[in-house]
């Protein structure tokens, strides 16, 4: 790896030493540049991917540095001279890069004084839709709304529920299906069934209470009348403690 980055440097720095100062001069390349933030090309790569040091490329000589590769619009070399710009892809590849701008670079090309604007274009819009419907009697109807809160037109979509168990039943795929009718695209629909826990005991733990704790908070959980808990908790103290005798 260290071979290639330096190959790599020496062969960008014979290029600068071609160039006349007194014209502009753009340095176009395709590679991954230290220190730039990656996107959704990482998932389409096949073996190793070699990286440039970001000094080789910020050099004077040059009056721009236009970057292919990574998928996400960014600037290595922002508030210097060169500009050393991913412009980014054009289109979102994936939900690594939702809410990502999506564009193209506008430069003016002077020798010395280069300026450069990012142009946004109106990008298939990623959306992802949570929905934690574990407290609710009405999970459908919970979810029609949580999902008029978003715009979903022409949109990539994808669905995670939060459900307890016994939930899944109250929303029948279809359903849902039919409630993200307006995207482009439904990704995907995750259902994430989280078990119901046993009710809450304070600081204390199961393992460290006696019998007879035990079956208070249980009959507690159970909304147990309080007075045949009571008579239940007599009969139980005979079990809990037999007469030896």
């Amino acid at each position: 790896d260290r071979c290639l980055q330096s190959a790599m440097c020496e062969e960008v720095q014979a290029l600068a030493g071609r160039i006349d100062p007194a014209m502009p001069a753009v340095l176009v390349g395709h590679f991954s540049v230290s220190g730039a933030k990656p996107g959704s090309e990482q998932g389409t790569m096949i073996g190793r991917d070699a990286t440039v040091a970001l000094s080789c490329l910020a050099n004077t000589i040059w009056d721009y540095v236009a970057l292919g590769h990574m998928h996400t619009h960014q600037d290595l070399n922002a508030g210097s001279y060169p500009p050393v710009v991913y412009s980014g892809g054009v289109e979102r590849m994936g939900f690594d890069e939702e809410g990502q701008p999506k564009g193209f670079c506008w430069i003016n090309l002077v020798r010395g004084r280069t300026t450069w604007e990012f142009i946004e274009l109106a990008a298939r819009p990623f959306v992802t839709v949570c929905a934690d419907l574990r407290d609710e009697a009405s999970p459908l109807m919970t979810l029609q709304r949580i999902i008029a809160d978003h715009d979903l037109r022409d949109a990539v979509v994808r669905l995670i529920l939060t459900l307890r168990s016994g939930q899944e039943d109250l929303l029948p795929d279809r359903d849902v299906r039919g409630l993200l009718s307006e995207a482009y695209f439904v990704s995907a629909i995750r259902r994430d069934v989280v078990p119901q826990t046993q009710p809450h005991l304070g600081e204390l733990t199961p393992e460290g209470m006696a019998d007879q704790g035990l079956l208070a908070e249980y009959f507690r959980a159970k909304r147990v009348d309080p007075e045949w808990a009571q008579r239940l908790q007599e009969c139980a103290k005979l079990i809990f403690t037999p007469d030896e005798s």
